[in-house]
């Protein structure tokens, strides 16, 4: 299973680091939190000096990048428009970068000139519920949802109260993978630990020091744990 260690850094010099530091860990991807840097999420300020941050970080080393810029009900600082989310995802998108990530409410319009525009950069859908699990039904629909508006990956995690909610998220699994929809499903916490391993998942998100969603683990207890399943 590939890994993707997520970074939430504000300053674009350690962010670097800790993309060398991941590519030593042999990690296949890293999830860069771009909202964490303020200047990206002002309109006025998002400048030629901004591009040139943005395009050192995305070309430091040939680890794959997914590019992200989350919302405050997503757990990040981006508090700008829709449009400006596009404006500088699709920067992402001229560097070639494999992944961009665009949150559910994320306005189809929005939507559909990323798609216009994104050539290579594989777009990906993301729902987070953050105090329970939906019925397997409504996560079917909406994984077919997000498949419309032109997701090549879907993204669902979901936060578990039991053992029921964590198998809805193996059932979505096993769904998703029967009608060829690429996915990343979880179910977070210490109980939802397993789905983590799912091996139908494009990849999985790993912690070096820093957390970023509840029950994430660390890239060296995972492969270690990989290895007793």
């Amino acid at each position: 299973m590939k890994l993707c260690i997520p970074i939430k850094e504000k300053n674009p010099e350690k962010i670097l680091q800790l993309i060398h530091q991941a590519k030593n860990k042999k990690a296949n991807i890293v999830e860069i939190w771009l909202d964490q840097i303020s200047d990206f999420c002002d309109e006025k300020i998002f400048s030629e000096k901004n591009k040139k941050i943005l395009k050192k970080i995305l070309n430091c080393t040939d680890i794959q990048k997914l590019c992200v810029l989350k919302d405050l009900s997503e757990k990040g600082n981006f508090c700008g428009s829709p449009t400006q989310k596009l404006k500088i995802l699709s920067e992402c998108a001229k560097e070639n970068t494999a992944f961009c990530d665009f949150c559910e409410d994320t306005p189809d319009d929005i939507l559909k000139k990323f798609c216009d525009t994104k050539k290579n950069t594989k777009l990906i859908i993301s729902a987070h519920f953050w105090d329970h699990t939906p019925t397997l039904e409504e996560l079917k629909k909406l994984s077919k949802k997000f498949l419309s508006k032109g997701a090549d990956i879907v993204k669902i995690a979901t936060t578990p109260k039991n053992k029921k909610d964590v198998d809805i998220i193996f059932r979505l699994d096993e769904f998703l993978t029967k009608e060829k929809i690429p996915h990343i499903v979880l179910s977070m916490k210490e109980i939802g630990k397993k789905t983590r391993f799912l091996k139908n998942n494009e990849f999985m998100f790993v912690s070096m020091k820093t957390k970023t969603a509840p029950g994430q683990i660390n890239i060296d207890y995972f492969r270690a744990y990989k290895n007793l399943l």
